[in-house]
């Protein structure tokens, strides 16, 4: 493929978008909004479904097979997946219908297995971008805990608010740094861990 053939890569927009459904969950988590708020959250991760899916086939199409697959699971479960569900909750929760959520922590908890099984590919990356695929992992697991119930509400609330939130404020500087850096402004991400 030629130089001409290859589009912008769309991972500013992309990381700019999961650092904003990051800080979504965590003013969720933490009750800084009640439970109404769960139409519009669905709606949302609807919402970036589009831009999910074409930024990974993007992605794919500029031989990105890692960044290409893993913004392709993003859009499933992160954007469509549970929009659907946060969607069908909140109706289910005006209708009275009786919905097992435990579905939804075996979901989580997967996906978080599956990104924290990914780490070691990670191990090379920058120090920053290391502590945020952990505390992804780390949180995904704990919503997929606490919709089993096996831990509790407040503490899978709070451990996978505060991940979350993490995980935004680092998303958010990586692509301040990614953008900056086009400009010859380089903020640090700190060494990799491992060499």
């Amino acid at each position: 493929m030629s130089d001409r053939e290859k589009w912008a890569s769309p991972a500013p927009t992309l990381n700019t978008l999961f650092s904003f459904l990051c800080l979504l969950f965590f003013v969720l988590f933490f009750k800084l909004v009640d439970q109404s708020a769960l139409l519009y959250l669905g709606l949302i991760q609807l919402g970036l479904f589009p831009a999910y899916f074409i930024g990974a086939l993007i992605m794919l199409k500029n031989g990105e097979m890692i960044s290409g697959n893993i913004y392709l699971i993003f859009s499933t479960f992160f954007t469509i997946v549970p929009g659907l569900t946060t969607v069908g909750s909140y109706i289910g929760g005006i209708r009275g219908w009786s919905l097992d959520i435990g579905i939804l922590g075996y979901q989580w908890l997967f996906i978080g297995l599956a990104l924290a099984f990914c780490i070691p590919a990670f191990a090379k990356a920058s120090k920053t971008f290391f502590i945020l695929i952990c505390c992804a992992a780390i949180s995904l697991i704990v919503i997929g805990l606490g919709y089993l119930g096996i831990i509790s509400i407040s503490m899978y609330t709070f451990i996978a608010g505060s991940l979350l939130f993490i995980v935004a404020v680092l998303v958010l500087y990586m692509v301040i740094a990614e953008i900056l850096g086009g400009a010859n402004i380089n903020l640090p991400l700190g060494k990799p861990f491992f060499k």
